[in-house]
Order: structure tokens, then C-alpha cells, then sequence
């Protein structure tokens, strides 16, 4: 699939949300997203894609979904870039992951052309030699079947385009000049975003205590896993997906005695999990997120 928006968008090719056709280019004054109409079923592939932010900051959002839904997510943003793995849905207790992140030197008003490229378990994003994410992960060796792009507002995309990625022969010396050349890659702004800072940290003590096969940290894990499961084998809706019929049982449940108290002994569970990753990195800040107060 390829479009350089000469004409009117072609609804049976693209959804789109708060875009529009002006001057051989989609245009937005928000937030907008554009993918592929329909069901869709991509493997190894390339999505190359030519935008800019025209607002204070560049924002521009990355998605993909496999059978279970949400799977791996990127952002490239004016302070921090990332590569994440969404929770696995097939398993109870699943965990983020954060493949790849790097500071950022995106500057708005300026053009960028993006190339996407999968391969097995392997995703490359790439804006310029200094914004690009390397990382691995095993959502990615994965059909996928839903593809969304995000972009911050005001904006404008010039093309974009969806082709079957094939073999490189010249992959393996690539991948190694890289992986080289992430570390000449700026530093992020730990202080720009409190709140991704403290998910990125959590997630990243996460890793490091399983690969690490922290026995005491398995031991918390085991016992939430295990609680999980009791309270899968009563009530069929935990941890399924968002349908209906599992949104109606879960309200039904939020008024049964047995169940408020599983609910609550795995909140007690999950703050002992907490509470041992913090103790391992003393740097982490907790972040709680400030409620506006309402102006009526």
C-alpha cells in the first residue's frame, strides 16, 4: 500500500481521524492518526512514512497489534524516545517492557522521513542518525493485525507506504554498527517526564530481578501468579479480554463479598512487589499523578 495524498483520502485504503487533504498532503491542527482500512495480516515488513510537527514539540506515536491486542508501541517525542512491549494478555501476571529508549533531538517544524522495519523478533525505527530505536522482543515475531500512527498537532503527512520486508544479506554486519552507534545517541531528559521516568524504572528493576532469577522477588511473583490463578478458576473473567459479557460480570463482582477480598489480598501482593523493586533502587521517585481540581 502507498499514497502521497495528490487527492482525496481513499477510505477503502486508510482510516484516518482528524486529518484532511490540503495541498497534496494530509494536514491536522491536533492529535491525529491514519492506518490501514480493515483487517490487515503483516509479518517481516517496512513502513516508510514523511511528516512534520508544526506545534511546540514533535509527537509522533507508533502502533501494533497482534491476536491479543495491544503488543508493541513506539513514541518519538522532543524529549525521550522508546521502543515498548505492551503486557503479554495471554498470560495473569505480565509485565511491560521497554526494548529501547535514548534521549531525543527531534525539533519541530522540521521533516522527517520514517522507516519501520520488522524482522522476526527484531524492530529498527529510524528518523536520522541521531533518533532512531533498535530492540527485540518477542511481540514483535508476531502476525500483526492492526497497524495505527500517531502524530501531535498542527501537522502534516506527505506519504506513506506499507511493502513485505525482505532478507538483507549485509543484516548481521548491520545490526552490529547499530547497536554501535546507540551510544553516540544524546542522553534523555530524566527530569522532562517524571511519570514515564518512574514506569521505565519499575519496568526496568522487573527485568533485571527475573533474568537475574532474584529468588526473593520470585517468591513475591509466585505468590501473586498463584493468586491470580484462584481467582481465574473462580471468576472466568479475570484477567480476559475487555468483552461485554467480562465487563458486566466484573461490575456484578465488584458487589461479592469473596471476591472484594481476593481483589484486596492481591493489591497487598502487588504493594509487597512494589515495595521490594523500590527497595533495590532507592533512586526511583514514586510519581502519583496531580488531580485538577474542577473550576465549577
Amino acid at each position: 500500500m502507498k499514497d502521497d495524498f495528490d487527492e482525496a483520502i481513499d477510505k477503502r485504503k486508510w482510516k484516518v481521524q482528524g486529518m484532511t487533504v490540503k495541498n497534496g498532503q494530509l494536514e491536522w491542527d491536533g492529535g491525529a492518526k491514519i492506518g490501514p482500512q480493515g483487517e490487515i495480516s503483516l509479518r517481516d515488513h517496512i513502513v516508510e512514512y514523511t511528516f512534520s510537527c508544526n506545534g511546540k514539540s514533535v509527537y509522533n506515536q507508533y502502533l501494533y497489534n497482534d491476536h491479543l491486542g495491544h503488543a508493541i508501541l513506539f513514541r518519538m517525542r522532543s524529549t525521550t524516545n522508546y521502543l515498548m512491549k505492551w503486557q503479554d494478555q495471554d498470560v495473569l501476571n505480565n509485565f511491560k517492557e521497554y526494548p529501547d529508549l535514548s534521549g531525543s533531538t527531534l525539533k519541530s517544524g522540521k521533516v522527517y522521513n520514517v522507516v519501520v522495519e520488522t524482522r522476526g523478533d527484531e524492530m529498527l525505527v529510524h528518523m536520522d542518525d541521531e533518533n532512531f530505536l533498535y530492540g527485540r522482543n518477542h511481540r514483535i515475531d508476531r502476525e500483526k493485525t492492526k497497524l495505527v500512527i500517531n502524530f501531535g498537532g498542527p501537522g502534516t503527512l506527505d506519504s506513506i507506504r506499507i511493502w513485505e520486508g525482505k532478507p538483507n544479506e549485509n543484516w548481521q554486519s548491520k545490526r552490529k554498527s547499530i547497536i554501535e552507534q546507540k551510544k553516540k545517541r544524546v542522553p534523555r531528559d530524566v527530569e522532562s517526564d517524571p511519570e514515564f521516568e518512574y514506569k521505565y524504572g519499575i519496568a526496568s528493576l522487573q527485568v533485571s530481578l527475573r533474568e537475574n532469577n532474584d529468588l526473593n522477588y520470585k517468591k513475591i511473583i509466585d505468590q501473586i501468579s498463584s493468586h491470580m490463578q484462584e481467582i481465574k478458576a473462580s471468576y472466568r473473567f479475570f484477567g480476559g479480554k475487555e468483552t461485554p459479557q467480562n465487563k458486566a460480570a466484573k461490575r456484578k463482582a465488584k458487589s461479592d463479598p469473596v471476591y472484594i477480598e481476593m481483589e484486596r489480598k492481591l493489591s497487598a501482593l502487588k504493594k509487597l512487589e512494589l515495595d521490594y523493586i523500590m527497595s533495590k533502587d532507592p533512586s526511583i521517585k514514586p510519581f502519583r499523578r496531580v488531580k485538577k481540581k474542577s473550576k465549577k
